[in-house]
């Protein structure tokens, strides 16, 4: 899970890069969509991830874009940061997209 995981935070990465250079990243983020489905997929006996993990992951995912909702709307700048720290490096939440400055 840790390679995937690098993997989404080095494609988010280049791809903000890229979008900020107004570059195309429509290649780029299909295979990141492929790796979000590759991360949120329930492990399979004897694979390295927990099952336990997995079932806190799919459980959380909606709690933490509530969290995320409702900070926006209080206008909680540091929650705001924790929860889409939490969906995106953490949870590796497959709908969360970065806000563009």
């Amino acid at each position: 899970m840790r390679d995937i995981a690098d993997r989404i935070q080095k494609g988010r990465h280049a791809i903000a890069v890229a979008k900020a250079r107004g570059l195309d990243t429509t290649k780029w983020e299909a295979h990141l969509r492929l790796l979000l489905i590759e991360a949120g997929k329930e492990p399979v006996e004897g694979s390295a991830e927990p099952w336990l993990l997995w079932e806190w992951r799919r459980i959380s995912l909606p709690q933490w874009r509530e969290a995320l909702e409702d900070a926006v709307a209080m206008e909680d700048n540091p929650r705001e940061a924790y929860a889409r720290w939490m969906l995106r490096d953490i949870l590796f939440d497959p709908d969360y997209e970065e806000i563009q400055l």
